[in-house]
């Protein structure tokens, strides 16, 4: 194999590289078929040309952050997110915002609630 590299030039072993990593990548991927409007992907496809990417590493980015777990999340250092973390106290009564808003349209609508 040396003795084939040996005889290539700099820019075709880049090539043969950059096709051996292509194939690897392409295995691992599914298709994924979206209904988008066109000028949306006019505008995704010139965003991600000029950011030197992909629209579906875009998609595929955007789809991880959605169902990326936070649970390891803490506010910076000396932020006032930091600062304000535990101030407050909540009662044992206290309702969720669900709970709250299901209560209100129960009473809105007088609905029965729902014994699930």
């Amino acid at each position: 194999m040396w003795s084939l590299l040996s005889r290539l030039n700099n820019f075709e072993i880049i090539r043969i590289i950059q096709k051996t990593v292509r194939i690897t990548l392409v295995i691992m991927k599914e298709k994924l078929t979206l209904s988008i409007d066109k000028k949306s992907i006019k505008k995704s496809k010139r965003y991600a040309k000029t950011h030197g990417t992909s629209v579906s590493s875009m998609v595929e980015a955007y789809f991880d952050s959605l169902t990326e777990e936070n649970a390891d999340w803490r506010p910076k250092s000396g932020s006032i997110v930091e600062q304000l973390s535990g101030v407050a106290t909540l009662p044992d009564s206290f309702k969720s915002y669900d709970e709250v808003l299901e209560q209100a349209l129960i009473d809105k609508y007088g609905l029965q609630k729902n014994s699930d």
